[in-house]
């Protein structure tokens, strides 16, 4: 879990590094991360270790997000920090959103087979980047303003970072972004267009991360998911082994 943890928190702040404006600090274990996007949820604090004062922690971080007008909002592994949590309680914190965390061992990983008509290839230019931002935007219903800061075309040349796309001959109609840190994979942003769902596409595009992950010497892979995507995460051979939630 410990490696799950650091890689949420390192792709956290190279996010905050390619967001125009973006901003990201350490205070006592907590990065803090405030990308400035039109959307709340897209600024948060993670844990990179236990905090040595939990209260002080928490306060400093609340500090650094009012500075620009947000409420703090800390993402954190179910029960894992108990003397955290209790220190977001006695601050009048609550929980406000819970997703569950899948992890797998690369050597048990079942790996789904493409659809005969979808190509699946790493994204590598400007413009197949702007055609993921179309699908996540479609996929997700984000605004395209937010779509552009999380995935500013800096992602390309980010070390650690490998983004998978799957055409439809030439239409680019699924994807996923990949961070990889101490062998261990971590697969965000998975989406398929509405229009090409319910295809085989979704576990086609993981699959292919999971084996690139594989290839780079990777050892683990994890995600955050919804309730929804459980089934097709663990038909690959992920499983459940915490929740994240979000507390606010």
């Amino acid at each position: 879990m410990a490696r799950i943890e650091a890689g949420l928190a390192e792709a956290w702040r190279r996010q905050c590094s390619w967001i125009p404006g973006g901003q990201s600090a350490y205070v006592d274990g907590l990065l803090v991360c405030r990308s400035l996007l039109p959307d709340p949820t897209m600024s948060t604090a993670v844990v990179r270790r236990e905090p040595d004062d939990h209260a002080v922690a928490v306060d400093s971080a609340a500090s650094l997000f009012s500075i620009v007008g947000l409420p703090l909002t800390v993402d954190v592994a179910d029960g894992l920090r108990p003397r955290l949590e209790q220190a977001m309680v006695d601050r009048g914190m609550g929980e406000v959103a819970r997703r569950p965390g899948l992890a797998v061992d690369l050597d048990r990983v079942e790996l789904a087979p493409s659809p005969v008509d979808v190509r699946i290839a790493p994204v590598s230019s400007p413009a197949e980047l702007a055609a993921v931002r179309e699908v996540q935007t479609a996929a997700f219903g984000m605004p395209p303003e937010v779509m552009a800061g999380l995935l500013h075309d800096d992602v390309l040349a980010t070390s650690g970072v490998y983004q998978f796309g799957a055409w439809a001959e030439a239409t680019l109609v699924s994807c996923a972004t990949m961070h990889v840190d101490d062998r261990a994979a971590g697969l965000f942003g998975i989406a398929t267009h509405p229009d090409h769902q319910r295809r085989g596409v979704g576990a086609a595009i993981t699959s292919a991360a999971l084996a690139g992950a594989r290839d780079l010497g990777a050892d683990l892979a994890w995600l955050q998911t919804t309730d929804a995507g459980l089934g097709v995460y663990q038909s690959l051979g992920l499983e459940p082994i915490v929740d994240f939630v979000v507390w606010r």
